[in-house]
Protein backbone atom coordinates (compact mmCIF):
# COMPACT_ATOMS: atom_id res chain seq x y z
CA UNK A 1 0.00 0.00 0.00
CA UNK A 2 1.55 3.77 -0.65
CA UNK A 3 -0.35 5.66 1.14
CA UNK A 4 0.24 8.84 3.16
CA UNK A 5 2.52 8.88 6.59
CA UNK A 6 0.53 10.47 9.05
CA UNK A 7 2.88 12.08 11.62
CA UNK A 8 2.19 11.17 15.28
CA UNK A 9 1.02 15.17 16.18
CA UNK A 10 -0.69 17.36 13.55
CA UNK A 11 -1.68 21.24 14.01
CA UNK A 12 -3.02 23.37 11.21
CA UNK A 13 -3.47 26.99 11.12
CA UNK A 14 -7.65 26.03 9.31
CA UNK A 15 -8.15 30.31 8.78
CA UNK A 16 -4.91 30.33 6.68
CA UNK A 17 -4.85 26.40 5.79
CA UNK A 18 -8.30 24.95 5.32
CA UNK A 19 -7.11 22.20 3.50
CA UNK A 20 -4.38 21.10 6.13
CA UNK A 21 -1.14 21.33 3.84
CA UNK A 22 1.32 22.87 6.42
CA UNK A 23 1.56 20.81 9.35
CA UNK A 24 3.01 23.23 11.79
CA UNK A 25 3.37 21.02 14.56
CA UNK A 26 6.74 20.63 14.43
CA UNK A 27 7.48 24.56 14.22
CA UNK A 28 9.00 26.32 17.66
CA UNK A 29 6.59 29.02 17.06
CA UNK A 30 3.62 26.90 17.49
CA UNK A 31 5.66 24.91 20.23
CA UNK A 32 3.57 27.15 23.33
CA UNK A 33 0.18 26.57 21.41
CA UNK A 34 0.88 22.70 21.02
CA UNK A 35 1.45 22.27 24.43
CA UNK A 36 -1.20 23.92 25.39
CA UNK A 37 -3.85 22.02 23.43
CA UNK A 38 -1.45 18.20 24.58
CA UNK A 39 -2.75 19.28 28.24
CA UNK A 40 -6.33 20.27 26.89
CA UNK A 41 -6.46 16.64 25.53
CA UNK A 42 -5.03 14.65 28.23
CA UNK A 43 -7.69 16.69 30.64
CA UNK A 44 -10.38 15.61 28.07
CA UNK A 45 -9.49 12.03 28.32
Amino acid sequence: MGGRITPAEELYNLNFDPHEQANLAGDPAYGKILEELRARLLTWM
